[in-house]
């Protein structure tokens, strides 16, 4: 299992418009580690990071700085409407919110990206890395039972270790191409896709919880998403 001290050794975990020392920033934080502690050892989980607990409107506040600081980034070019669509319907919503959660648009939990890196050693042979960023998006968890927020944490901490596996798997073909041919080619092996709504994405999602269960996490998953979620 995972130590704690070792993980946060690597990973910055940071809160953006989320209070640390509210009442859901004291019961987030033990239940991401949870979900940390109980991790397999494995090599991805040794990698730098950064976790945010965000908002819906800090969520997009970092999607466009990270647009304005390094270009452009389709992710996230197509994420931003959806998260301000979910901004829009709740900011007009009159309903109790248990009930208007029922018929609200698409409205992420949460976001992982991971950026491969892939070193060429002097023996020829390669060594594969990269670096990770994770957005809990926390408007809704007062309103959500621990297991599925821990099913949220145990999925995007799954995205990245799917992408990372992949990423091992084609190491030797990616690292011959071109940087944008690279990209392509890694959205098309992982299958994630950018548009939430799409088909392409859903079946990426059920790749990820399918690995969030390799890596423990079945019950939690199944809290989140139901019995389809695999």
């Amino acid at each position: 299992m995972v130590e704690l001290e070792k993980f946060y050794n690597k990973v910055d975990v940071n809160f953006r418009g989320v209070d640390r020392e509210s009442d859901l920033g004291k019961r987030i934080v033990p239940l991401l580690e949870n979900v940390i502690e109980r991790l397999p050892k494995e090599k991805q989980f040794e990698l730098l990071g950064e976790i945010w607990f965000c908002t819906r409107r800090t969520f997009v506040e970092r999607c466009e700085e990270h647009i304005h600081e390094n270009g452009r980034t389709p992710a996230l070019e197509r994420l931003i409407p959806t998260v301000n669509n979910a901004i829009a319907y709740w900011d007009s919503n009159i309903d109790l919110v248990e009930d208007a959660i029922k018929t609200s648009p698409v409205d992420p939990d949460g976001h992982s990206s991971f950026l491969p890196v892939i070193h060429n050693n002097d023996d020829n042979s390669k060594t594969v890395g990269g670096v990770y960023d994770i957005s809990y998006i926390c408007d809704l968890y007062d309103y959500r039972n621990d297991m599925y927020v821990m099913g949220v944490m145990a999925h995007e901490i799954a995205e990245y270790s799917h992408k990372y596996n992949i990423m091992k798997e084609k190491a030797e073909s990616l690292w011959k191409m071109k940087d944008k041919a690279r990209s392509i080619m890694f959205s098309k092996w992982a299958s994630s896709g950018y548009d939430p709504e799409s088909q392409e994405y859903a079946e990426h999602e059920k790749s990820v919880n399918r690995e969030a269960a390799r890596l423990g996490f079945e019950k939690e998953i199944i809290a989140m998403d139901g019995d389809a979620a695999f």
